[in-house]
């Protein structure tokens, strides 16, 4: 992070406000994780304090840079390469085990449900932007090459194979988190439904293509997930992974007779008690938090609630600043989402992908485990969002 704001540094440097709600959270989060990490020895602790200085330092310079877009299409770059290696990866190393939900390129088919979700919704974003440029609604984010075909068949296809992660990873919040998600661009697109009617022909024909490239990429990830880790002897299997499976009681029993080997390890999902669970953290809430997870049913288990989980290990104050900062964040970035006014497309380019990773992150705080500490992109997006609507405010008041 420290690195990411030097190289970012452009003189003369300016004084910038951080009394926007958003900023005020941020600090009063990190602050109070800080504090609780005094008191209470953590896996973690020492995550309050590098976002609280690294994570501002970075924020500051994002703020004084002329051309904070620069940094969001720099990050954009980087989610889609990693993405495209991340499917390769899956593809030749992580086959899909029948029965069994995806885990992907992570330990759990949630955290990769959520990854699917998070990516999805940067594609249509992007999409979404493409389509406004192309067609003169707007001058959209600076980037390295004039669209054409294949930036249509790249969002479309990246797009499709997100999906197609969340589909195959069997997990109810990424799907609605996904679904949020389109509806949400759907809706933007139908608001300029007149406009574009005038570049139908065209955007039939880019779209058309890009059509076509995502069912054979997404078939040839569906195949090769399920035959070439195997066929190669390449599959690669993680230490603490948590595998689940969703089927019915009556497959569950036939499956599983039949390949009882294939059952080692596998928890159902209609097994899960999340009320006990939920009961079982809040009971121990306290000031400063706790080390360890608590045992429910002798066991370690995972909250499966954002708020719940924070307030449990870091203590029940930090919900003020932790609910406080998603809620600036996406009020902030909503407001401006939805409206059609011309002062507001350039700012709508940033807005919709703020918006999106806020909305996917809060589905899975709700009902997942959200808090990958430094282990997922979406945590570190949502975190790292806050400088953004700072950047704009800052400049426009200049």
């Amino acid at each position: 992070l420290v690195l990411l704001a030097l190289v970012s540094w452009e003189k003369p440097l300016q004084k910038v406000s951080w009394k926007t709600p958003w900023m005020v959270c941020w600090l009063l989060l990190w602050g109070g994780m800080i504090i609780s990490d005094f008191f209470v020895i953590k896996k973690w602790e020492l995550t309050g304090q590098v976002m609280l200085f690294a994570g501002s330092f970075l924020i500051f310079f994002c703020q004084n840079m002329q051309y904070p877009r620069d940094m969001i299409r720099d990050f954009l770059d980087a989610l889609e390469l990693v993405f495209l290696a991340g499917t390769v990866y899956c593809m030749l190393f992580r086959m899909k085990r029948p029965a069994v939900d995806y885990n992907g390129l992570f330990r759990s088919s949630e955290e990769f449900s959520m990854y699917g979700a998070f990516m999805w919704c940067m594609f249509l974003a992007e999409l979404d932007n493409l389509i406004k440029e192309d067609t003169g609604l707007s001058n959209g984010m600076k980037r390295k090459k004039k669209y054409t075909a294949v930036s249509y068949m790249k969002y479309i296809t990246g797009a499709a194979v997100s999906l197609y992660f969340v589909l195959r990873s069997n997990c109810i919040v990424g799907l609605v988190a996904s679904v949020i998600g389109g509806a949400f661009i759907l809706f933007r697109q139908l608001g300029n439904l007149k406009q574009l009617r005038k570049h139908t022909g065209k955007l039939l024909k880019s779209t058309g293509l890009g059509a076509v490239m995502a069912v054979l990429a997404v078939s040839a990830v569906h195949i090769a997930t399920k035959q070439i880790p195997q066929f190669l002897n390449l599959n690669i299997a993680y230490e603490n992974e948590r595998l689940v499976t969703g089927i019915s009681d009556e497959d569950y029993r036939d499956y599983f007779t039949m390949y009882p080997e294939q059952a080692e390890g596998v928890r159902r999902k209609q097994d899960m008690e999340y009320g006990t669970v939920w009961r079982s953290y809040i009971r121990r809430w306290n000031l400063f938090g706790h080390s360890e997870q608590p045992s429910v049913f002798r066991k370690r288990s995972p909250v499966y609630n954002g708020h719940i989980a924070i307030s449990y290990g870091t203590g029940l104050f930090i919900l003020v600043p932790y609910i406080g900062y998603q809620a600036a964040l996406l009020c902030s970035t909503g407001k401006n989402f939805f409206r059609r006014k011309e002062v507001h497309r350039e700012i709508y380019q940033e807005d919709s992908l703020i918006l999106l990773t806020g909305m996917v992150y809060i589905s899975f705080c709700i009902w997942g485990n959200v808090d990958v500490v430094w282990g997922h992109p979406l945590w570190l997006s949502f975190y790292l969002a806050a400088g953004y609507p700072g950047s704009r405010l800052q400049f426009q008041e200049n």
